[in-house]
């Protein structure tokens, strides 16, 4: 823990000296001075020293000069301080063209300053700077594990970390699943997680083990300031890592030891989260059970055991239900099977790169499957045939959206057949047919929901229900409107752009025409309830 040149030059007697040269260098760290004055000067001086001298035994040669000066460069030496002009007026062009080009600072000091001065006000400098800075981290440690044992989480630690040094700082599972930040955003999760991949794959490597921190530097794309990392381990191996970012001010000690002591903080937060989704497991999957049921309590410490547990609250999924032929209900061969189910769907969903998240029930198995995971790799992977059948949600995100979606697999239930999958899409249709209500809203909404969303879209709505009401024959059309046909097929080609489909395909058209009658349906319902007539 040292000093930077700069800030030794501006507190100290050093302020008199002259930077003649490696002006690049003065960030270099300062941790001890030391004086050298005899011909082996390489042997006595150690990476951080700043090196005093009188330049008697300086290279008279300029090579000399230059090789000595790449020599205490690679010995990552901070600067060297010449005494002038009693042995050398002053450091050469060719020396101080070198140091330029290395990035040595050199610096001129008038001869009547004593060393003994020097060297006491940068060593008591130093200790100073080395004192506060150990009171300053002993505080950021305390506060840390003050936060992390009043039930804390990960987001909180992030903001404690931010508010005490000025940076950005969040904390990322190995996935690249965002566990906590100062600023929990949605769109940030998208953010991180393609910072993390773009860094896994320029550093060719996803773990830091030694727990030390390091700097990752910038990234063009996506764009990035360089950041300070450093791995959180549990168990001796790396669960998640924690970054702060630079920006415009260059990291310090301060942050370098701040983040090895929040590593450590959140390791230990990690393995008492671990400790209590483990009782969550062994007593039913708690955590996917009160998603499904609608009882899961959305508070800070609920959600970040859920994001570390795997579920990301953003993100979105289907909800599964795994309707195995177990036999007899509740009899031991039954819970066996399910058992072996159970395992079945946890493998096939790691093998798919999912986070299993399994709950089952005395004849059931619930799961979440991520929107992106094609539904047929997965079903395959189960290898089924006919000895279960699989029904599946709408696309839903949230906690009120997995409650939804697990309403969605229940009601899916009366038409599984075995060895098929049946997915909400599907039944929805004829489900809104048999007068299911709910059902024929939902139709409703997902077929001609976006010309419902805006007034301005009236138009063309009336648009769709004359195409609808004349067999999409667009002469009758543009007649019934009383627009030119032109007018029409731009008001077609809107409409198309709305509902993402083309109007050409024959299913999609009977669908409209049914969602169109179940909204006139839904019209005079709502009139004849408010008593008009």
């Amino acid at each position: 823990m040292g000093m930077d040149i700069l800030s030794v030059i501006n507190n100290t007697v050093l302020d008199q000296a002259q930077v003649v040269a490696g002006r690049a260098g003065l960030a270099n760290q300062v941790v001890w001075v030391h004086i050298v004055d005899h011909p082996d000067i390489v042997g006595w001086v150690q990476p951080g020293h700043l090196l005093l001298m009188t330049g008697y035994h300086w290279p008279k040669e300029a090579s000399a000069q230059q090789g000595l000066i790449r020599t205490l460069h690679e010995h990552k030496l901070a600067g060297i301080v010449l005494a002038v002009p009693r042995f050398l007026p002053h450091f050469s062009d060719s020396a101080r063209q070198e140091a330029d080009r290395v990035g040595l600072p050199l610096l001129e000091l008038p001869w009547d300053i004593p060393f003994s001065r020097v060297t006491e006000e940068i060593h008591s400098r130093i200790i100073q700077h080395q004192h506060a800075l150990l009171a300053r981290s002993d505080l950021i440690h305390r506060a840390l594990t003050v936060a992390a044992a009043s039930s804390g989480n990960l987001e909180s630690l992030a903001r404690l970390m931010a508010d005490k040094l000025d940076r950005d700082t969040c904390f990322i599972g190995n996935d690249g699943l965002l566990l906590g930040a100062n600023s929990m955003t949605e769109g940030r999760q998208q953010r991180e997680s393609a910072y993390f991949g773009r860094w896994r794959e320029q550093a060719g490597t996803a773990i830091r083990s030694s727990g030390v921190s390091f700097v990752a530097p910038p990234l063009e794309r996506p764009s990035h300031p360089a950041r300070l990392g450093c791995a959180v381990q549990v168990h001796g191996s790396q669960r998640a890592l924690v970054w702060m970012d630079e920006h415009d001010t260059a990291f310090t000690d301060l942050d370098h030891r701040a983040i090895e002591h929040a590593a450590v903080v959140a390791a230990l937060h990690i393995v008492h989260t671990d400790a209590l989704r483990q009782r969550e497991e062994q007593l039913g999957y708690a955590l996917l059970e009160s998603l499904l049921d609608g009882s899961f309590l959305a508070s800070e410490s609920s959600l970040e055991r859920a994001r570390i547990a795997g579920w990301d609250p953003y993100a979105s999924y289907h909800v599964a239900l795994l309707q195995p032929k177990t036999g007899s209900p509740a009899s031991p061969q039954c819970l066996e099977r399910l058992e072996q189910w159970k395992t079945r769907a946890y493998t096939a969903l790691k093998a798919c790169s999912a986070t299993p998240l399994v709950f089952m029930t005395a004849s059931q198995i619930y799961f979440l499957l991520p929107v992106s995971l094609p539904l047929n790799r997965f079903w395959r992977s189960l290898g089924v045939g006919r000895q279960a059948a699989l029904a599946v949600s709408r696309p839903v995100h949230g906690v009120e959206g997995v409650a939804k979606g697990g309403r969605d697999v229940r009601d899916l239930q009366a038409h599984l057949q075995w060895g098929e999958v049946v997915t909400f899409e599907r039944v929805l249709f004829p489900r809104a047919l048999m007068g299911d209500a709910e059902a024929r809203r939902l139709f409703i909404e997902q077929r001609i929901g976006p010309l419902l969303a805006a007034q301005k879209n009236e138009q063309l709505l009336q648009t769709l229900d004359a195409l609808s009401s004349t067999g999409f024959q667009l002469a009758k059309a543009a007649e019934q409107l009383d627009v030119h046909i032109n007018t029409l097929r731009y008001r077609i080609d809107r409409l198309q752009a709305l509902l993402g489909r083309s109007l050409d395909d024959g299913p999609l058209r009977l669908e409209l025409q049914v969602a169109l009658q179940f909204r006139r349906l839904e019209q005079n319902h709502d009139r004849s309830g408010a008593g008009q007539p």
